[in-house]
């Protein structure tokens, strides 16, 4: 069932308008069941493996909560990460190594000829194992009540594709449930439409013809492929924050608040920053869990190499069993290691790094991204080549190619813009001073806008691949 379909409206407004008289001991019970119909709604068959997942560590967190013995809590951590990283490996790559073919609707190689890749199963199993994770390590107590550790696995608002939450912020949540008041109704609507309007109106309109472009570079001059290159992880961005917007406005209608998934990434001006700014909730969970105790460990410049290139090879690895997410993640690692010999060494000469202008690392950063792109948006290495290699190749623009490129500058400037706006002002004091009729005509205006300008061919939420 897809944010972006009237049947999720539909069903939307349904549970909404039945929650408002379930009584309060219930609504975690009534919320779970309406996830799992949810869930049902588009792969019944994968429900038992968001079962098995939920049991493992709902069980693994009781087993810790009954004993102090290391040894015995520790045993207990590993069923977890076998459980559930064996899961996520046989069903999301497994088939990689049995041959099977790409799947037509994903992409993406799945095992014994399976429709398609379990949905949600890359969040969901990440959102499980640091369950159990935090409770290995005292971070939150385990959670008694079945119903409710099974509504932090499967809330169906973030369950598809996240953001991939954490239980001490979650759980608590779930036991303060509220009815729908004003003041949720018009945030949640408001993050409801803008994300509408991000996916509908924008990614799905502009993607095919950047994709164009992209899957036949030849003859494309280098300044036009690469602006291209960015347009399309600009793309990306909108349709994944798209789906998040829309994620926490319906989450909020119950009173609960997910965690932003991204931080203006792309006025990031270094590597690193945009890589914390982007599925912030993903970086967020491996650098917790993986990074930070691997560099308690580490020695010397190249241990931080050597860490980079794991942590993000593995980011990799999450987006899929493909060699050019492999690469392209795992270059972004050695980037990042660089921008931090850069500063480590700035450091150790001048004292602190001194403030200088931005604009040059900004510039620099993008066109790392639009190379970065080259990769990451391909399926095939040759793909990526190809346009690698028309990227180096490619020549300055040409009289005909310079309408099309104005254009598409012009589109990413205005995006800019307004992608910072949260940055250069307070948007929430703007949102309350504009006062009710403002607030309703911008409501007005959005909702008509993702009404008349919608695209009629609307795409599958490119994370779902994923």
């Amino acid at each position: 069932m897809s944010f972006v379909q009237l049947d999720y409206l539909a069903f939307l407004l349904l549970v909404l308008g039945l929650f408002q008289f379930v009584p309060v001991r219930m609504r975690i019970a009534y919320l779970l069941v309406a996830s799992i119909v949810f869930y049902l709604h588009d792969q019944p068959i994968y429900l038992v493996l968001l079962a098995v997942s939920s049991l493992l560590d709902f069980g693994v967190g009781l087993g810790m909560g009954r004993t102090q013995k290391q040894r015995t809590r520790r045993w207990l951590l590993g069923c977890s990460l076998a459980g559930n990283l064996g899961l996520l490996g046989v069903f999301k790559y497994a088939g990689v190594f049995l041959g099977d073919s790409p799947d037509p609707a994903t992409d993406n190689p799945v095992l014994g000829g399976a429709s398609s890749l379990p949905l949600g199963i890359s969040f969901y199993t990440f959102q499980t194992l640091g369950y159990s994770i935090d409770v290995f390590r005292g971070r939150v107590q385990p959670c008694r009540s079945w119903s409710q550790y099974a509504l932090y696995v499967s809330f169906f608002p973030q369950l598809i594709c996240g953001p991939i939450e954490r239980a001490r912020h979650l759980l608590p949540q779930l036991t303060r449930l509220q009815l729908l008041n004003p003041a949720n109704l018009s945030l949640g609507s408001r993050w409801i439409l803008w994300g509408l309007a991000k996916k509908l109106v924008i990614a799905d309109r502009f993607r095919p013809l950047l994709l164009e472009v992209f899957h036949h570079p030849e003859g494309v001059d280098s300044l036009t492929l690469l602006t291209v290159n960015l347009g399309l992880l600009v793309i990306l961005y909108l349709d994944f924050s798209g789906y998040i917007d829309i994620a926490r406005g319906s989450a909020v209608l119950f009173g609960v608040r997910l965690v932003p998934n991204f931080r203006s990434p792309f006025l990031a001006t270094s590597v690193g920053a945009f890589a914390g700014r982007w599925h912030t909730s993903l970086i967020s969970w491996l650098r917790e869990n993986l990074y930070r105790p691997l560099m308690r460990m580490r020695s010397g410049a190249l241990g931080i190499l050597w860490i980079n290139l794991l942590l993000f090879g593995l980011v990799g690895l999450w987006h899929g069993a493909r060699w050019t997410y492999i690469l392209s993640w795992g270059s972004a690692g050695l980037v990042i290691t660089l921008e931090q010999w850069a500063r480590r060494s700035r450091r150790t000469r001048e004292g602190p790094v001194p403030r200088r202008g931005a604009l040059l690392p900004w510039l620099f950063t993008m066109l790392y991204l639009a190379l970065f792109t080259a990769g990451f948006y391909s399926l095939e290495m040759a793909t990526a080549t190809a346009n690698l290699r028309s990227v180096f190749g490619g020549g300055m623009p040409s009289a005909e190619s310079l309408p099309f490129l104005g254009r598409l500058l012009g589109l990413l400037a205005v995006g800019l813009v307004l992608h910072g706006a949260g940055s250069m002002m307070n948007l929430v004091q703007v949102w309350n001073r504009v006062g009710r009729i403002g607030r309703t005509a911008w409501f007005l205006l959005l909702a008509g806008i993702v009404l008349r300008f919608q695209v009629v061919e609307i795409q599958p939420f490119d994370y779902f691949r994923f």
